[in-house]
């Protein structure tokens, strides 16, 4: 387990030494392409909470490789690692399953329609 955790963690170095940019970057990065990909791979709608899911499982994992790798946790980087990576995917969860159980939500409010709305009669009298 080690050796696969030391591998893990070469790849990380190289990923974060290569594009200069930070780890946080990164988790919110992985957070967004692993919801995006296991949503697809599964064939369930965003709204269910199954990418999400796979999500969790994926940073757990991620998170004890680490703890593997540097033989204790490191429980501020953790918390933050978790927090960055599940962040988005998250809110993108929650926000597809509200209007999916509320679709009043996922209209303009009244004051916003004028603008965001094609009037129907002006669409019936251009055709």
């Amino acid at each position: 387990m080690q050796t696969m955790a030391n591998t893990y963690n070469g790849w990380i170095d190289w990923i974060l030494n290569t594009s200069q940019l930070s780890d946080k970057f990164w988790h919110v990065q992985a957070g967004l392409a692993i919801l995006v990909i296991a949503r697809l791979l599964l064939r369930v709608p965003l709204r269910s909470f199954l990418p999400l899911f796979v999500v969790i499982a994926a940073e757990a994992g991620n998170e004890v490789l680490d703890r593997i790798y540097l033989g204790a946790w490191n429980w501020d980087d953790t918390a933050s690692d978790v927090f960055y990576t599940l962040l988005w995917p998250t809110i993108l969860t929650c926000g597809a399953f509200a209007t999916a159980r509320y679709p009043e939500l996922s209209e303009p409010p009244k004051w916003l329609r004028r603008w965001v709305i094609r009037d129907e009669k002006r669409t019936d009298e251009q055709e």
